[in-house]
């Protein structure tokens, strides 16, 4: 083996390794999409490196070529994995060109997998280097086919030229990734040249690779621009001020800058961070640690209540900036849109009284997680929860966390503006979770004879959906246990009024059986 295709191997290690790196941070934090794509990306040149290898100082020159064409072909889904992975970290192309370059990469491929008459000995071409000891054996394309590739080649490098200018637009605190793509991008170009026979070197674009590779880790890490730079570090800086073990270099640095009672206050501050409570389900309330924020701040003011809303109908998604301009001014330039934003976020910190609780990054808005707490979101959790316990057969844990979680259900979600887009769906999905917590809650207390228990859970039920006959038979059930017969009867009789005139039908037989057997016993029958 070659030192030539050993670097070779050297350099698909450390993608594989990389690889497993970026999977792991994704899986950890799935709503950074892009480090999934940055994975699947590595895994493509990886997959295209490797095949390349096998093209060197091979015994076969027939198998070798099979090699070139599943090279070819892997370059395309490169190419492809390229555009996913920039256009989810920052959106440089609209939706539709992304589906459409995907597809045309995926025709790509097809066609150097397929075509017959290509990959031939007829057409093989081997490209000696005595001085490094290697021979790559290639084909000569028919015109058609060199064109095909020579046109997804160039996508890649429009692409690449395209995320480098913007750094002509943007401010960025690290020039590494600039410096990384623009030596890609000139390899790139040695490499057509090399294919072409117009440069007498071996293919080097996978060493510029690896360092572009390297290069982008760094920026998704701390090399962003410098208002997300500020604001991810503030970030960080507070979580990492609430530490125990930090508390003592965080004396010590204090007591530099302020004075002694200055910095004892600031730090129990950082320590323990004012944390925002946010209920959504009945009316809009908003508490900064147990004190209610006066409702007058922010329901008067449109955009403001308007941002709020749309915060929370993403709650732990965020709300992406030019869907904020969109919604907020539209028709508005950008820049005065944007500086219309800024302000508007200005003021809206100042209500919340916690500045760290509403974050950018990755230009998406969105409440920070620890420090702003939801009551749908801690429904959810809970349903979650007393679900889990409920399949590992520990009945009266999941009956008082599913008793927690109907606790918090204290009107629907979005109640205040029931036409507020997106909220419908995460309405009806929480109602339905609620039910499900209603029947679970009757079924367990019918097994358990607490009939008054039956009876508050079913009329709570009946309450919040009169036409569902299972919350009926439930009640008419604990009536019966109360000795409260002609009370069912009654409710029976108000019940078929009901199915009557909000659906047009009859009682199901179920129903009108326990009525039976209710009237049965019944002392007026």
């Amino acid at each position: 083996m070659t030192y030539y295709q050993l670097s070779c191997y050297l350099v698909v290690t450390v993608l594989v390794y990389r690889t497993i790196h970026n999977l792991v941070l994704y899986f950890r934090n799935r709503k950074q999409a892009y480090l999934l794509y940055f994975a699947l990306l590595q895994v493509a040149y990886g997959g295209y490196l490797f095949c390349f290898i096998q093209t060197i100082n091979v015994e076969n020159p027939e198998k070798a070529l099979i090699w070139e064409r599943m090279e070819n072909a892997t370059a395309a889904i490169f190419a492809t994995f390229i555009a996913l992975f920039v256009n989810s970290y920052k959106k440089l192309f609209s939706r539709d060109f992304v589906l459409l370059y995907v597809f045309m990469n995926l025709i790509l491929a097809g066609i150097l997998l397929q075509d017959p008459n290509a990959y031939t000995m007829s057409v093989a071409h081997p490209k000696h280097f005595p001085s490094l000891g290697i021979v790559i054996y290639e084909t000569d394309q028919p015109t058609i086919m060199q064109f095909i590739f020579l046109s997804g080649i160039l996508m890649i490098v429009w692409t690449v030229i395209k995320v480098m200018n913007q750094f002509r637009k943007n401010r960025f605190r690290n020039h590494f990734l600039f410096y990384g793509l623009v030596l890609f991008f000139a390899s790139l170009i040695a490499d057509i040249l090399v294919a072409s026979d117009l440069l007498g070197i071996p293919y080097t674009s996978h060493f510029s690779f690896l360092i572009l590779m390297f290069c982008v880790d760094s920026f998704l890490t701390v090399n962003k621009s410098e208002r997300e730079v500020r604001m991810e570090f503030k970030e960080s800086v507070s979580r990492w001020l609430s530490k125990p073990e930090a508390s003592s270099f965080v004396a010590q640095a204090k007591s530099v800058s302020v004075e002694g009672s200055e910095s004892k206050s600031l730090k129990e501050k950082s320590r323990n961070p004012k944390k925002l409570s946010v209920r959504a389900l009945g009316p809009l309330e908003l508490d900064l640690d147990g004190k209610k924020i006066p409702a007058g701040e922010y329901s008067s003011k449109k955009k403001l209540l308007k941002l709020i809303k749309l915060l929370l109908v993403r709650f732990g998604k965020g709300v992406h900036k030019e869907e904020l301009l969109e919604n907020l001014w539209p028709g508005m330039s950008e820049k005065n849109a944007l500086n219309s934003l800024h302000a508007l976020l200005f003021r809206l910190r100042k209500i919340l009284g916690n500045p760290e609780s509403v974050v950018f990054a990755e230009d998406r808005l969105f409440f920070h997680p620890d420090l702003v707490e939801a009551d749908f979101v801690e429904f959810e959790r809970k349903f979650e929860a007393a679900g889990k316990l409920l399949r590992n057969k520990k009945e009266e844990e999941a009956v008082q966390s599913y008793r927690e979680a109907q606790e918090l259900y204290t009107g629907d979600f979005f109640e205040f503006d029931l036409y507020f887009p997106e909220s419908e769906l995460k309405r009806e999905y929480l109602r339905k979770n609620l039910i499900e917590i209603y029947r679970i809650l009757c079924e367990y207390s019918q097994k358990a004879g607490d009939a008054n228990s039956l009876l508050s859970d079913s009329e709570s039920w009946i309450r919040l959906d009169d036409l569902d006959e299972r919350a009926w038979r439930f009640h008419f059930e604990s009536l019966q246990s109360l000795d409260r017969k002609n009370e069912a009867l009654r409710k029976f009789e108000d019940m078929k009024k009901i199915l009557k005139k909000e659906l047009g039908v009859e009682p199901d037989q179920e129903t009108v059986s326990l009525i039976e057997k209710i009237r049965v016993t019944s002392p007026v029958s």
